[in-house]
C-alpha cells in the first residue's frame, strides 16, 4: 500500500511543471496597437488661467503690522466668547458667519450716532419741512426771552388751542428761567446740547434734558399736540420753574 502511495506522488511531481508551463503559456504578453495621439495645450487658454485668481496658489505673506495685531487680537477675543457660548466645534463657523455681518453692524452704529448728533445739536429741524411754524428765527427767540412777556404768550397760544405754539414758549420761558438764574449763558448761536453741558446740578440735567427731548419732538417734528399732553407737560415745567428763585 506504501509502495502504491509512494508512486502516485511522484507522479504528481513530473506532471506538475507541464501544468505549470502550459498556463504560463496562456498568459502570453498583448501589446497595445492603437495610435497615440499627443495632446495639445492652447496658450491663450493657459495665459487665462494665470491671470485668474481662483489658480494663484502663491502664499501671501501678510505683514505683521499693528492693525494686524489689533485684529487679530479681536479675533482670538470673540473666538473664546464664542466657543463659551457655541462649543469648539460650532465656535469657527458662527464667528465666520458673525464677520460677515459686521460691516452691516458699523453702518446701523454709525447711522445711529449721526442721527442721535443731530437731534441733540438741534440740526434736525432743517429736514422737517419748510413750513413756516417750525422755522425758528432766533432774532425773534431773543426778542422774546428779552422783551417780551412770555407768561402772556403762553395764555394767547392756550386761548386758540395752538398748544405746539404754547410747549415752544415754555421752552423759551425755560431758557430764560436758566440764565436769570446762572445756571446757562444764552446766546443765539448755541445749542440745546451746549446749554445741556452748562448744566452741572443732576436733577437740572436731567429735566433739561426731558424738556429737549419734548420740544425737538413736539415742535420740530411737528407732533400734533393736544390739550391733554400739554398739561401733563406744562405742570411739570411749571414745577420745575417752583424750585428756580428768579
Amino acid at each position: 500500500m506504501k509502495n502504491r502511495v509512494y508512486i502516485l506522488f511522484f507522479i504528481l511531481l513530473a506532471i506538475l511543471p507541464v501544468s505549470l508551463s502550459a498556463k504560463a503559456d496562456t498568459l502570453a504578453i498583448k501589446y497595445d496597437s492603437s495610435e497615440i495621439i499627443p495632446m495639445t495645450f492652447d496658450q491663450n487658454h493657459l495665459q487665462d488661467y494665470k491671470s485668474d485668481k481662483a489658480f494663484d496658489y502663491k502664499e501671501k505673506v501678510i505683514k505683521n503690522t499693528f492693525w494686524t495685531k489689533i485684529k487679530q487680537w479681536l479675533y482670538d477675543i470673540f473666538l473664546r466668547i464664542f466657543k463659551w457660548i457655541f462649543g469648539h466645534e460650532k465656535a469657527v463657523s458662527y464667528l465666520s458667519k458673525f464677520n460677515e455681518i459686521i460691516p452691516y453692524i458699523g453702518l446701523a452704529a454709525l447711522l445711529f450716532f449721526v442721527i442721535r448728533f443731530l437731534f441733540r445739536a438741534n440740526l434736525i429741524k432743517y429736514f422737517g419741512g419748510n413750513d413756516a411754524d417750525a422755522e425758528v428765527n432766533y432774532d425773534e427767540d431773543e426778542d422774546i426771552i428779552r422783551k417780551k412777556n412770555i407768561d402772556n404768550l403762553i395764555k394767547e397760544a392756550i386761548e386758540i388751542e395752538d398748544y405746539r405754539l404754547a410747549l415752544r414758549y415754555y421752552f423759551l420761558k425755560l431758557l430764560k428761567k436758566l440764565e436769570n438764574n446762572g445756571i446757562i449763558k444764552w446766546e443765539s448761536q448755541k445749542t440745546n446740547f451746549d446749554y445741556l453741558n452748562e448744566i452741572k446740578q443732576k436733577e437740572q440735567h436731567s429735566k433739561f434734558k426731558r424738556f429737549t427731548l419734548w420740544y425737538d419732538y413736539i415742535w420740530y417734528g411737528k407732533y400734533p399736540l393736544n390739550h391733554i399732553e400739554f398739561n401733563e407737560m406744562s405742570k411739570e415745567f411749571n414745577s420745575f420753574f417752583n424750585k428756580l428763585t428768579k
